[in-house]
């Protein structure tokens, strides 16, 4: 068979059964000859086996998870039994992990203080109006002295007069 060639459905039908049995994908495959890539584009290009074989892993999690009891209770070597019902826990919690995976609580209880944040971002604020408010004032000194010696008078043109705490409250 080629590597690129979809597989017939009454195939693809008969490996998603066997998935059912617990086996293993990459047995099952073996036995019937067929690539991953093969099975995997063969899923594809038939969104209904593609859904088959999405509640047989299903099934599979829960086969797996039901056999962990008879292998606690039936297998003599304890360290055999251990590895068996570990492997199937874990595989478990990755096929089902709304099921059988860990459940992780998160309680978070602290306070946060941000005036020192706050504080040093109206510094800023503070600097950055400061300078334009001092050449201002050196421009207008300037423009004073060298005119009629007198501050000039507001005009449409100049900036209103707004107090800098005004602006930072």
């Amino acid at each position: 068979m080629a590597k690129n060639k979809i597989i017939e459905v009454e195939k693809m039908e008969t490996i998603i059964t066997d998935l059912h049995q617990t086996q293993s994908l990459t047995k099952i495959l073996k036995v019937h000859n067929v690539s991953p890539q093969q099975f995997y584009e063969t899923l594809k290009a038939y969104p209904f086996l593609a859904e088959a074989y999405t509640r047989a892993q299903s099934a599979r999690a829960d086969l797996f998870a039901d056999e962990i009891t008879d292998i606690a209770d039936n297998e003599p070597d304890h360290n055999r039994a251990r590895n068996m019902i570990n492997a199937r826990m874990w595989v478990t919690s990755k096929m089902k992990p709304h099921v059988y995976g860990d459940k992780i609580q998160l309680d978070v209880n602290q306070t946060v203080d941000i005036r020192s944040a706050l504080d040093e971002a109206k510094n800023r604020i503070r600097n950055i109006i400061e300078i334009p408010k001092m050449q201002l004032t050196e421009t207008t000194t300037t423009k004073a002295d060298s005119s009629t010696g007198s501050q000039p008078a507001d005009s449409p043109d100049s900036p209103p007069n707004i107090k800098l705490d005004d602006l930072l409250k």
